[in-house]
């Protein structure tokens, strides 16, 4: 990639790491672009245009977007979510998890309802150099464990 699409190509995978690149020439995220957002294998990260892009990929798969803090309704119908995240995946599911507390009035408010449990190594969902499959959540870390504190 050359240095006159550098910032471009940021604004389509913002959040990059050494794990993005393994056995890719550029960041895998890219491909989320090119195949599922704007069904277009010659996409170039260079043309991104944040408008036109962001635009398509919301009528395209806006049914991932999972921004929204507010979890009170699912709070009120006494449903219980497990997350996990693993700890070399550059998605934003820890920034998440501390919106989704603010929003709700604290930790303390959210720890019975919703549970964030780290995975030392594993990516994004899965593969990665640490473990990456597991049964239950007891094979994770939950956030705030002293464990995951001596990795920071």
């Amino acid at each position: 990639m050359d240095e006159a699409c550098h910032a471009v190509a940021m604004m389509a995978a913002p959040v990059l790491t050494a794990v993005d690149f393994v056995d890719h020439s550029e960041p895998a995220r890219f491909d989320f672009w090119r195949y599922w957002a704007l069904d277009n294998p010659e996409w170039d990260p260079c043309s991104f245009d944040l408008d036109r892009d962001l635009a398509k990929a919301d009528v395209k798969v806006g049914f991932f977007v999972a921004n929204n803090s507010d979890l009170g309704a699912f709070r009120r119908h006494k449903g219980k979510l497990l997350m996990y995240h693993g700890l070399a995946d550059p998605v934003e599911t820890i920034r998440y998890f501390g919106s989704v507390a603010k929003a709700m009035g604290g930790r303390e408010r959210i720890d019975l309802r919703l549970r964030l449990f780290m995975v030392p190594g594993m990516t994004h969902c899965s593969s990665g150099p640490g473990p990456n499959t597991f049964d239950t959540p007891r094979h994770a870390l939950p956030v705030g464990d002293h464990r995951i504190r001596r990795l920071r």
